[in-house]
């Protein structure tokens, strides 16, 4: 029922507000192992990136629940379509052409329990920061639900392509100012750091190891070679010398 959907909606976003005291590197970890093509396990994964952000930036928690309810449903009418793409951004795919429409017309219905917001940034979820999106809505015309939840959406969906964390943010870095928001970017930066979680890198002295979370210098990040934690850095003498694709 209408009721049943906006007390569920209601719960996870508190759920994912509690639980979010999880260290950053932690649930970044998780996502990178999870691999799951679900487009259950994408709005979830979607929601927790974007509470990451919203609490990095002391959002309000009114709008809050508002961002993260928008990010558990923005996909949604990919399950209405019964086939999902899984990186749409750029996608002339009939589904990813469409989704935002059909979840828009086919939750009116709901109106009463979702506000306006949340209902227009479904439409308008795949507007572009330049203006060159369907709706050619451009910057700060755009929902801050939107924004925010683009870049989210775009880190859990190339992950589960199979894109490295450093290729996925390479990705999005270079789409900064044209499809996503430079802020958002920003933020999303400082969360994963200039190696994010789940890099594999090769060091200086030949080991292969994986970035474990950002170091207090952003080039020194903490990193684990066979199981064991390793301190990269000045007083170490040992470097990452290349990204492994």
């Amino acid at each position: 029922s209408k009721e049943e959907i906006y007390v569920s909606l209601n719960n996870i976003t508190e759920e994912i507000y509690k639980n979010l005291d999880l260290k950053e590197y932690f649930v970044l970890n998780f996502l990178n192992s999870y691999g799951n093509d679900s487009l259950v396990y994408h709005l979830l994964n979607t929601a927790i990136i974007v509470s990451i952000i919203a609490k990095k930036i002391e959002m309000p928690y009114v709008m809050y629940k508002q961002t993260v309810k928008f990010a558990l449903i923005h996909d949604i009418g990919y399950a209405m379509l019964g086939e999902r793409t899984i990186n749409d951004f750029e996608n002339e795919d009939k589904n990813a052409l469409i989704h935002n429409i059909v979840a828009y017309k086919k939750l009116q219905s709901l109106k009463s329990m979702l506000t306006h917001e949340i209902l227009e940034s479904i439409l308008y979820h795949h507007e572009r920061y330049d203006g060159k999106g369907k709706f050619h809505l451009k910057g700060e015309k755009i929902s801050p639900l939107v924004r925010i939840t683009q870049v989210a959406d775009a880190y859990t969906s190339l992950i589960e392509l199979g894109y490295t964390p450093y290729q996925t943010l390479s990705w999005i870095l270079k789409k900064c100012g044209f499809i996503f928001d430079p802020y958002y970017v920003g933020l999303l930066y400082e969360i994963a750091g200039y190696y994010p979680t789940g890099t594999k890198v090769r060091l200086n002295n030949g080991e292969i190891g994986v970035v474990l979370k950002r170091g207090e210098i952003e080039f020194f990040p903490e990193i684990i070679v066979d199981n064991t934690p390793l301190k990269i850095g000045p007083d170490s003498n040992i470097y990452i010398k290349e990204v492994i694709e």
